[in-house]
């Protein structure tokens, strides 16, 4: 035993030296690229410069010599932009980097494209990367976007739950969830928001079932006796709308029901709908939960149920792409 601890003790000592060997070897990298684009902003040679110290910074986002670097590219990007360019391409292609730094993802976006548009890039231009540099500002534009939109949903959501409209909270975080099933705040919400809006209709219900339930029940049972037997499976029907569980209804179903095919008549089917809109927020939170298959089961519930539930759709989509990539892999 005491062999075996000492064993263990050693190689966690080795694996913990092969790690910081391993994090020293990649700072020097890093601080080897890093020195190779002061050269290159020396050089003035900008747009390389840039792309070195933008994908260090991708790796290394504190990485402070890196900052130091951009800062200084910027003031070089700044002073060059106030001088004139080989060509209006040249200079497009400048104002993008520029912008791009500067976190303007949309004018970057305009810019880049706008040099790529003006034709076959130069030499000097290739090496920048301006076709990789426009996708990504579009990207970043998009999730910017989509940041604001999420901070306004969640906050619409919260309003609408302090108003007391329910449905509106719940739709909006549903317009979360469906971008993002797994988002935290949204699920959250939402759950905490099932909570009331369950108790809200729990109440409803009870409300409606004291108040028209012995009613309906006495109908029905006076159209049964007089054998008015469809209309007394319809306000039964009407009754299990109410309070899926009546107890007495059902019975009064089955006693209908039995009466009818006593007499060789037509027994027309009593059913309560499954809610295509609980399927899908049950798939999210399966979803939520990572049981993937649970998730598509719902979705797809939700979808025979309604087959125009647009959100439905989105959400098994996503499943199946997040199915494709894992085979892919």
């Amino acid at each position: 035993m005491e062999a075996q601890r000492q064993a263990d003790a050693s190689r966690y000592v080795r694996d913990a030296r092969m790690s910081a060997d391993r994090r020293y070897s990649v700072q020097k990298e890093q601080r080897d690229r890093v020195a190779q684009a002061a050269k290159l902003i020396s050089k003035d040679e900008l747009l390389r410069a840039s792309d070195v110290l933008n994908r260090v910074l991708e790796e290394a986002p504190g990485l402070d010599e890196a900052r130091d670097q951009m800062g200084r590219l910027d003031r070089r990007l700044t002073a060059r932009l106030n001088r004139r360019f080989p060509s209006a391409q040249h200079q497009a292609a400048h104002e993008g980097i520029y912008q791009y730094n500067q976190s303007q993802w949309d004018a970057a976006g305009r810019s880049l494209r706008l040099a790529l548009d003006a034709g076959p890039l130069p030499d000097d231009l290739v090496s920048a990367r301006l076709e990789d540099y426009a996708a990504l500002a579009d990207k970043k534009a998009a999730e910017d976007l989509w940041r604001r939109e999420r901070q306004d949903l969640l906050a619409g959501a919260q309003r609408a739950e302090q108003e007391g409209d329910l449905n509106r909270a719940r739709l909006n975080l549903e317009k979360v969830l469906a971008r993002d099933p797994a988002d935290p705040q949204a699920r959250a919400a939402l759950s905490n928001l099932g909570a009331v809006t369950t108790a809200v209709k729990k109440a409803v219900r009870e409300e409606a079932r004291l108040k028209e339930v012995p009613r309906l029940l006495s109908k029905a049972t006076l159209d049964m006796v007089n054998e008015r037997y469809t209309e007394a499976l319809e306000t039964l029907n009407q009754v299990l709308e109410i309070d899926p569980t009546n107890a007495g209804a059902i019975e009064q179903v089955g006693e209908v029901k039995r009466l009818m095919q006593g007499r060789k008549l037509y027994v027309p089917p009593v059913q309560i709908k499954t809610s295509a809109e609980e399927r899908y927020r049950e798939g999210l939170r399966l979803y939520g939960d990572e049981k993937y298959d649970d998730a598509r089961a719902a979705f797809e519930e939700a979808l025979r149920l309604d087959p125009k539930h647009e959100e439905a759709r989105q959400a098994l989509r996503r499943i199946k792409e997040r199915e494709n990539k894992g085979a892919a892999k």
